[in-house]
């Protein structure tokens, strides 16, 4: 038991995703009185950090398929850590603060960033960047994929933890400063395709994206149930991040990440998903990520 509970096979990625699962629990504990089935929360979280902690000593120096769950439970850790920061939002049912993001904004541009973009509004240009925006969680795993493409495995498991940083630290923002965007708040969400047309994927893209936000088709009220993940613009932070993970490493597709990428972050706002205060939000996360990394990474593992 002694050698299964050994931390020194963790990882920073492992830790600092062990470290933001029990402040998810301490959250839920805090608002045990609103948050229902707390408790169970609290009970996964726990499972799911022990696990962590087990299975990593366990998979140490073993090859095949377990190293390749070791290395790599990070990535489907990420939506489901969103869907319980989600559970967390609606249960405590925190006020919407779009209107605070819109009133900023306004006093920025002028305008409505959103419906300034409308003029140059095109089905060519709508295909190419919902295309783009919806390559998202591609473009969060090129670097680290690259990495361990070419057995550089310092690189990727720095790589993993930046990118979990980056969206922990996004989480706590839709926490602090629930939102759910222009599309629902400035537009009709049921009319978007009809204003906003593409060519071929992007209606089947929307639908996907909107499955992954909690809106299943059909829903007769969206703006009940969709996730409050507007501020900062996780897209954006997350593919900055990725961009910047391949100049550091110097990766062969650092400038087809820098293309796609720049077009992904000029969708977020063009396709209605994001007010542009979150566009600067995520980018100002993604600078903290970049500065607080390796002093985080120090502290928690004892070791760069």
């Amino acid at each position: 038991m002694k050698k299964l509970l050994k931390l020194d096979f963790l990882k920073a990625g492992d830790l600092i995703t062990i470290i933001f699962l029990n402040i998810l629990s301490l959250i839920a504990t805090y608002y045990y009185d609103t948050v229902s089935l707390w408790w169970l929360l609290v009970l996964i979280n726990l499972v799911a950090s022990f696990t962590i902690i087990i299975f990593i000593n366990f998979s140490e120096n073993k090859q095949g398929l377990i190293k390749t769950i070791r290395d790599w439970y990070w990535y489907p850790i990420i939506l489901v850590v969103f869907k319980e920061v989600y559970f967390i939002i609606q249960a405590l049912e925190l006020t919407d603060k779009d209107r605070v993001l819109i009133y900023i904004d306004r006093l920025i541009f002028g305008t409505d960033p959103t419906h300034w973009f409308m003029k140059f509004s095109h089905p060519v240009l709508t295909e190419y960047l919902q295309i783009c925006y919806s390559t998202f969680y591609f473009i969060i795993l090129a670097a680290p994929l690259y990495a361990y493409i070419k057995k550089n495995y310092d690189e990727y498991f720095y790589s993993f933890y930046i990118i979990l940083l980056g969206f922990y630290i996004s989480y706590i923002g839709y926490i602090l400063v629930p939102a759910i965007g222009p599309r629902f708040t400035l537009h009709d969400f049921y009319t978007l395709d009809t204003e906003l047309p593409g060519l071929f994927l992007y209606k089947p893209l929307r639908l996907l994206i909107n499955l992954g936000e909690s809106i299943p088709p059909n829903t007769s009220i969206a703006a009940l149930v969709a996730q409050r993940d507007c501020f900062p613009s996780g897209h954006t932070e997350m593919t900055l991040l990725a961009i910047y993970l391949s100049f550091k490493y110097k990766q062969k597709i650092k400038w087809i990440l820098l293309i796609v990428g720049i077009s992904l972050i000029i969708a977020t706002v063009y396709l209605r998903y994001h007010y542009v205060i979150d566009v600067f939000a995520g980018a100002f996360a993604a600078l903290l990520v970049i500065v607080i990394a390796q002093p985080i990474s120090k502290l928690i593992s004892r070791k760069p």
